[in-house]
């Protein structure tokens, strides 16, 4: 390592937010990190939340065509109007049409988690 000591803490940095993103704690590296217990808790629970929304992800292919309808009503891009209008059915069916396919990817996703289905993943 250099004899630096600007150089060294930001080596140290990057080990450190490598170590995080990684959630590999071996060897000494978060050896000095305040509240050390803390990071380490919330890199494993955001390394969960990334594999649990990866999931979420792959199971969205059961749906076909209307994958990229229910993609863009989550991410709030089309709501049960432009829904409505585009495919030319009422507001009601609209309605009904997302319930179903968010009951659909629901029952993939807790299947496949529970081991009771084969699920996309």
């Amino acid at each position: 390592m250099t004899s630096d000591p600007t150089a060294k803490k930001a080596i140290r940095n990057v080990l450190t937010r490598e170590a995080l993103i990684n959630c590999d704690f071996s060897g000494d590296v978060m050896d000095g990190v305040d509240r050390a217990d803390e990071y380490m808790r919330d890199a494993y629970l955001l390394r969960d939340m990334r594999k649990d929304y990866e999931l979420f992800r792959r199971q969205l292919c059961i749906l076909g065509t209307e994958k990229d309808t229910f993609e863009k009503y989550l991410c709030g891009e089309k709501n049960l109007v432009d829904i409505a209008e585009e495919q030319g059915i009422t507001y009601e069916s609209a309605q009904q049409k997302i319930h179903k396919i968010r009951s659909r990817v629901k029952k993939q996703i807790i299947g496949f988690m529970d081991g009771r289905m084969g699920g996309i993943a």
